[in-house]
């Protein structure tokens, strides 16, 4: 990403994938539909994902708005639009055509939406519905107690986009047929690009050790190259790179507030990064640093979703944000001055490569690598002594979070505490590995 976009708003960058919206029905009933202009509607869509309280709802796609609502194959959906107060029937309709409009081109790119029956909803860009969803899925489907799939939509956000009550609706009811796997396997493959940029492979490698999360993959380790895609054995282990990469802002003019911006936006709302990464690009192509910061600031404090704005006496650098909708975060101001990233076919291509010819390489100096779906890796030196004392105490008796803590003080020190508790969640053996692990401890013979 170029340096116009890398500085913005750490707070939003986490969960620059999400939003959500408020009930429709606390403004709806105050407007009269019949006074508002002839029904809405576009063509059918037969891309994208959406469910509704957790019930997969299979495309083609028809989103419509009538009168004072939008409605996506007949079923109603709430959305932040019609919270305006008093704001007349005419731009209340304007605004909704709007939110039609933005739904019909994110499914029309493969995007999931989840819509929540009294208000919220969340969203899943291309990517993240191809190869993160299906764990997601994993987890709604599979047995556990209705908690645990709580805590699972809790760790990736969810809970700033929908309420608790929406959340546990979509952990105990979900429902998607075969369907809906055929189809999400399929984006997944088309997002690799294999006919576009073709296949590499090295030769096998015998040495090394590697774990999926927590999983081990048996020996010998095929690593290739799947179009933008990583896989070892057969498996993925870093998803496409993307391609091709958005158009960025060009910054020659100064962007006006988007109609869709209102008092009740969240500060989580794609339509507002948008347009504040608009800001951004035009200031960084006008102003000086300074000028920059000031600039933000003060396009921040007008929006019109933010209740209070207050500089950190410390660090005037960030800007502490309190919206109408009760939200609060922290922004940062001073733009970050990177070089861009290569953002042509040869350059994305080359990053793919390299990341395979990486853990290639990883392997073959022998090294123990963890290999997580979400991109995260980690590894350390695989000495027989630090294995058998990691393998040891995974395969003990003790709860969870002892065998978190004796990994973080001995074998696995130099890994993050999330990283460990995701490798205890998910550990899974084999005689292989254990094999493996005593070779290494076996003396060399001498010749006589």
């Amino acid at each position: 990403m170029p340096k116009s976009l890398r500085p913005v708003l750490c707070c939003l960058a986490a969960l620059a994938l999400l939003h959500g919206h408020a009930p429709l029905a606390a403004a709806a009933g105050t407007h009269a539909p019949e006074v508002i202009a002839e029904a809405t509607a576009g063509p059918p869509i037969t891309s994208g994902f959406v469910f509704v309280d957790g019930r997969y709802v299979p495309p083609p796609y028809t989103l419509s708005r009538q009168g004072l609502a939008v409605f996506v194959n007949g079923t109603k959906l709430e959305t932040e639009a019609t919270r305006c107060g008093d704001s007349p029937a005419e731009l209340i309709a304007m605004r909704l055509d709007s939110v039609r409009q933005a739904y019909g081109k994110r499914l029309r790119a493969d995007c999931c939406y989840f819509f929540f029956s009294g208000g919220g909803e969340i969203w899943l860009d291309t990517y993240i519905a191809a190869y993160t969803l299906p764990q997601i899925v994993g987890v709604l489907r599979s047995d556990l107690p209705d908690d645990t799939k709580l805590d699972e939509l809790r760790g990736r956000g969810w809970q700033h986009s929908v309420g608790e009550a929406a959340l546990r609706r979509l952990a105990s009811g979900f429902v998607a047929p075969p369907e809906f796997d055929r189809r999400l396997e399929a984006l997944g493959q088309a997002l690799l690009r294999v006919e576009e940029f073709g296949r590499s492979a090295g030769a096998p490698v015998d040495a090394g050790f590697l774990f999926l999360g927590g999983r081990y993959v048996e020996a010998p380790y095929t690593v290739s190259r799947e179009g933008l895609g990583v896989f070892v054995n057969g498996e993925m282990v870093q998803a496409p790179l993307r391609w091709p990469l958005p158009p960025l802002p060009s910054g020659e003019t100064d962007p006006e507030l988007p109609a869709g911006i209102t008092r009740e936006t969240s500060l989580y709302d794609d339509l507002l990064k948008d347009y504040l990464f608009e800001k951004l690009a035009y200031a960084e192509a006008h102003m000086s640093p300074e000028g920059e910061r000031d600039f933000l600031e003060q396009a921040i404090r007008q929006l019109p979703c933010v209740k209070e704005a207050d500089l950190d006496a410390e660090r005037p650098s960030s800007l502490h944000v309190t919206t109408f909708r009760g939200e609060s975060s922290t922004l940062l101001l001073r733009p970050v001055r990177r070089m861009p990233a290569g953002r042509s076919r040869e350059d994305v291509l080359q990053r793919a490569e390299s990341g395979r010819q990486r853990l290639e390489t990883g392997l073959a100096g022998g090294r123990c690598l963890f290999v997580f779906r979400s991109g995260t890796r980690a590894s350390i030196a695989a000495g027989p002594s630090r294995l058998r004392a990691m393998l040891a105490i995974l395969r003990s008796a003790d709860a969870a979070e002892v065998k978190t803590r004796k990994l973080r003080e001995g074998p696995l020190s130099s890994l993050s505490r999330g990283t460990v508790a995701r490798i205890v969640e998910d550990f899974s053996a084999s005689q292989q590995l254990e094999a493996r692990i005593e070779g290494l401890a076996a003396p060399t013979p001498h010749a006589p």
